[in-house]
């Protein structure tokens, strides 16, 4: 081949890679695209069962933990922490929460909040406090949250004859809503405190005081029976069982039936316990709005 031919051709394909190898040096870099920032999300509580107004949060199991994107939080969320977690710890609900709900901060007032306890009590109750000895309130083991029933014992005495002891129910079923000046069971005061059972850093716990005084959510009829059974005799309570609340009052019982028990007819009209027919009758007078008989 000719010699200029090839010079010729050399140097086109040199120059051309010369041209490609300039191109790819002053090409200009493409950067990556950044991905974009991570969406803000927060951990919040979702209720695990529905609760109604004036009843108590329970432990941890009342609500699980649920993420969302910040941007979708509704207005005072309750979020899952350790502050708001013991924020919400024994505080009454005051708008009723259906399973699967976020928790607002709306729904809940935290104990010592003011207005707590009529918060607690359910549309047209009333809360009555009475004196207990550690046997009459079970042997101190009454908690908040317990229901219970509440029995009158009487003494008789009728001159040289024995005196004889009566014993009748006043009212079944009632809600204790605090005993002495304690809203919460011990569950949810040692989550509060912080402590993890009786042994909580290596010192055993010291044993609580007996109680003096129940606080009781009844109905205004209850009430009224209630503060005149006291001043009749000896009240005493009886919890009930956990898995079933019911408002069947307790029969008269006489010392000289124990063993023996008939039913008398012991009745519950509604929310109001009555009790037997051919009781003692008390008349309590309400100034000028008339008068109410109570029967023991």
């Amino acid at each position: 081949m000719n010699p200029r031919i090839l010079l010729i051709v050399f140097l086109a394909v040199g120059g051309l890679g010369g041209f490609l190898f300039f191109r790819a040096l002053t090409r200009p870099v493409v950067q990556p695209k950044a991905p974009p920032p991570p969406i803000p999300v927060e951990r919040v509580l979702v209720a695990t069962h529905a609760f109604q107004v004036g009843d108590f949060v329970r432990g941890d199991d009342s609500f699980v933990t649920k993420v969302l994107p910040r941007s979708e939080l509704p207005e005072g969320a309750v979020k899952d922490t350790k502050a708001d977690r013991k924020s919400v710890y024994g505080a009454v609900v005051i708008g009723a929460i259906e399973p699967g709900n976020i928790l607002r901060s709306s729904q809940v007032l935290p104990v010592g909040a003011p207005g707590f306890l009529p918060a607690a009590l359910k549309p047209n109750m009333r809360a009555v406090s009475i004196q207990v000895t550690p046997v009459s309130s079970v042997g101190g083991l009454v908690e908040p949250g317990d229901h219970v029933d509440l029995i009158l014992t009487q003494s008789f005495h009728s001159g040289s004859a024995p005196p004889s002891v009566v014993a009748r129910g006043v009212a079944a079923g009632v809600r204790v809503i605090a005993v002495d000046q304690t809203f919460l069971p011990p569950d949810i005061l040692s989550a509060e405190s912080g402590s993890e059972g009786p042994l909580h850093n290596n010192k055993p716990s010291v044993p609580p005081a007996p109680p003096t005084t129940v606080t009781l959510e009844v109905t205004p009829e209850q009430a009224v029976a209630i503060t005149v059974a006291a001043e009749m005799g000896h009240l005493s309570l009886a919890i009930q069982s956990s898995h079933r609340h019911d408002q069947l009052l307790a029969p008269e019982v006489k010392d000289n039936q124990v063993g023996d028990v008939p039913d008398f007819g012991a009745k519950t009209v509604g929310n109001v316990s009555a009790v037997n027919d051919g009781g003692t009758t008390v008349h309590v007078y309400n100034g000028t709005a008339g008068s109410l008989n109570v029967q023991f």
